[in-house]
């Protein structure tokens, strides 16, 4: 709320801006406005928080506007500028609502345009405000010749509409944000009843042949497709059809994006504008055979139907999101008007592109299509596990790529899908298909790695919950899996996952995804996931997973070496005695591996060896440590490699004595106690340096230099011949 009162305070410093080009008024406009930026941008994330102040803004910012002194002046400047910010934030549609637009403005705003320099680089922000403000105003339905006197009609003096006009085609042509502006200008200003005859053959006969080249006329005939009448624009749809085929948009994201729009909206407005009566429809009967044979009709479908649903498919896997989303969308729709054995073919279409291992861009962009296709049930019950299939997939794609890991735009997306599925679908035909979904979900919620991704699956768990009622134990779950729960990662890890793993249905799967993630790349997840399972061990049997973690300890990657020695201390810490002893006789080959000479291998050691000394049992301890023995890891090293070794041995150190008390009937006497302190001092001598400072020295590196040959040396005779541990 602070956050409120501040802006609005902002606001209210632009009546202290002079119209002079001052330096201290440049100083202010400029604190200002980052500031306004800094604040309004907290919301960025969730405009609707800030939907009931919008209308406050923009009538304070009007209000600096009017009592500016001239158009070019700096606080006319910086109103916009503040106005462009909030448009930043909240977007355009929630910001022009609240622009006024009585007919008296119009004049006005199209005076202020043509003052307005287009090569002026510091003044875009007003241009593309003034003109996003003119496109609200020129809706009126006032016929806009009643605007022009009669000695400008007479005269060569332009009219209102010719002034308009003349707008367009200038910021159409620009390279700023004023561009976007210009192109939803033109196109209400041409949806315009008086102005579709006058001057739209004009418009499109000139954009044509731009469309190639010119990404502001490509915006502006897209957006006019949108909101003009399907009668107005239809005569057009065929030729606009023609020039896409003939577009080259190859390295161009922006101008594909709007291509894919410009494909899709052609099509549709040469399609009928009607709505499939075999989709399925929820609480719906299922339609009769006279209804699906009227539905049959192919006479309105364009021939190019078929290459656009192709160049559709074929955007899925596009590498921009914005292309592949589009494209979804647009797909969607077109399939809305299709007959059902060619939507049945554009479906099978789409699941087939999920067989791609192209890259996790035509996973993302299949499940985007599933999800839009799914919400408008165009998705036939019979085709239902196969998407089903798809899903569970897709909810845990995670694939390494370089030193980090993709796929949490597939995972979001699947979201979506199980989203739509509870929207669109009776229960009696996903019943099933939510215990499938169940266990999974509950996975993503408790431990994906992006925040926006748990989530996105708790929404997916909430949808199933309320509408269906078949999700296993929904109320609890819903509770656990609240949207601020999800907030903290560890909490999700420790907390959340205990609690559900103690439910029957999702404890074992929850068990099998930690130990197939435990070799993950982000060393934070790769603690949490070794945590987690330390406290899942409580509540279930680990004996069946142990042999997989084990396995892992022997792989050549280093990520599942770390995560599964981590693991595996974790779990030994917290059920060391429950353990089968054939694994435990598994286990005595860990140490083998100790001196790996790599930092991230030695901190899974390190936690490794502290989970072992929380443990209580005596026989997990006693086989860990005894395996430590210098003669079983040095008998084929050279003295180079035994720094690993030497800097577990200082690390379990502290350890000795609480061993020793732990399973010994009585306390040592201070003569055992000094012969041990002697034990420790020889070794640390042997490396010429003080006991207190050897774990200083070893991480220090200096250490001297030795050959393979040298296993016969007094140092390494010394490290052979001594005990480390006395039990």
């Amino acid at each position: 709320m602070c956050n409120i009162v501040e802006c609005k305070a902002l606001i209210g410093e632009l009546s202290t801006i002079g119209d002079n080009q001052s330096s201290g008024d440049n100083n202010k406009v400029e604190r200002i406005c980052e500031r306004f930026d800094y604040l309004i941008s907290k919301w960025q994330p969730n405009p609707k928080l800030i939907e009931s102040h919008v209308k406050y803004f923009v009538g304070a910012i009007i209000e600096s506007v009017l009592t500016s002194a001239a158009v070019d002046g700096q606080r006319f400047t910086a109103a916009f500028a503040l106005m462009h910010r909030l448009v930043a934030c909240i977007g355009p549609k929630s910001v022009r609502r609240y622009l006024p637009i009585e007919v008296l403005w119009l004049p006005k705003l199209v005076e202020w345009c043509e003052r307005q320099t287009p090569e002026d680089t510091k003044s875009w922000p007003t241009r593309a405000m003034l003109l996003l403000w003119l496109s609200m105003a020129v809706k009126t339905t006032t016929n806009l010749s009643k605007f022009d006197s009669k000695a400008e009609t007479t005269s060569a003096q332009k009219t209102l509409v010719e002034r308009i006009y003349a707008l367009i085609d200038r910021y159409l042509k620009a390279t700023d944000k004023s561009r976007d502006s210009a192109a939803v200008l033109a196109a209400y200003f041409f949806a315009r009843p008086d102005i579709v005859d006058q001057l739209l053959n004009r418009f499109m006969s000139e954009s044509l042949p731009q469309l190639d080249t010119s990404l502001g006329h490509v915006m502006a005939v897209a957006v006019l497709l949108k909101v003009a009448d399907r009668k107005t624009i239809s005569p057009f749809a065929e030729r606009l059809l023609e020039m896409w085929a003939q577009m080259d948009t190859t390295g161009r994201e922006l101008m594909t994006k709007w291509n894919v729009k410009l494909m899709g909206r052609s099509a549709l407005s040469l399609m009928r504008p009607r709505i499939a009566k075999w989709r399925y429809s929820q609480g719906l009967p299922y339609n009769t055979v006279e209804d699906l044979e009227d539905d049959c009709n192919y006479s309105d479908i364009p021939e190019q139907l078929e290459v656009i649903i192709d160049s559709l498919l074929n955007a899925l896997h596009h590498e921009n999101t914005t292309v592949r989303s589009s494209s979804a969308k647009y797909l969607a729709r077109l399939t809305n008007r299709l007959p059902i054995e060619m939507a049945e073919k554009v479906v099978d279409s789409v699941l087939q592109l999920c067989e791609w291992k192209d890259s996790d861009s035509s996973s993302h962009g299949c499940c985007l299509a599933l999800a839009e296709l799914t919400r408008r049930g165009l998705i036939l019950t019979d085709q239902l596990p196969q998407v089903i299939d798809v899903v569970q997939k897709a909810l845990l794609f995670d694939e390494m790529k370089g030193l980090c890991s993709i796929g949490s735009n597939v995972r979001r997306a699947a979201c979506h899908v199980c989203w739509s599925l509870s929207h669109a679908y009776k229960t009696i035909f996903i019943k099933e298909f939510v215990h499938r979904l169940a266990p999974t979900l509950v996975c993503v919620v408790c431990f994906d790695r992006e925040l926006n991704c748990r989530r996105a699956a708790s929404a997916a768990i909430q949808e199933f919950v309320v509408r269906t009622h078949e999700f296993p134990h929904g109320g609890e779950v819903l509770l656990l899996t609240d949207f601020h729960a999800l907030a903290t990662r560890s909490h999700c890890y420790l907390d959340i996952a205990l609690k559900l793993a103690q439910k029957p249905e999702f404890g074992d799967c929850l068990v099998q995804h930690l130990v197939d993630k435990c070799q993950h790349w982000d060393r934070e997840v790769c603690e949490l996931v070794a945590q987690s399972l330390g406290l899942l061990s409580t509540v279930i049997d680990m004996n069946p997973y142990l042999p997989q973690l084990l396995a892992k300890r022997a792989s050549m990657d280093l990520n599942s070496r770390h995560g599964s020695i981590l693991a595996i201390g974790h779990i030994i810490g917290s059920i060391g005695d429950k353990i089968s002893p054939e694994l435990r006789e598994q286990m005595e080959s860990i140490a083998v591996t100790l001196s790996d000479n790599n930092e991230t291998y030695r901190t899974g050691i390190e936690y490794t060896i502290d989970s072992m000394d929380n443990s209580d049992t005596e026989e997990s301890l006693q086989i860990i440590f005894e395996s430590l023995n210098a003669n079983t890891v040095c008998s084929q090293r050279s003295p180079q490699s035994l720094q690993p070794v030497l800097e577990v041995e200082s690390l379990i150190e502290p350890f000795e004595g609480l061993a020793v008390k732990r399973f010994e009937a009585n306390d040592k006497t201070p003569n055992a106690k000094n012969a041990d302190n002697k034990c420790l001092n020889e070794n640390s001598e042997s490396c010429g340096v003080e006991s207190d400072d050897f774990a200083e020295y070893l991480k220090s590196g200096n250490h001297e230099s030795y050959s393979r040959n040298d296993d016969n040396s007094e140092e390494i005779q010394s490290l052979k011949n001594t005990k480390r541990f006395h039990f």
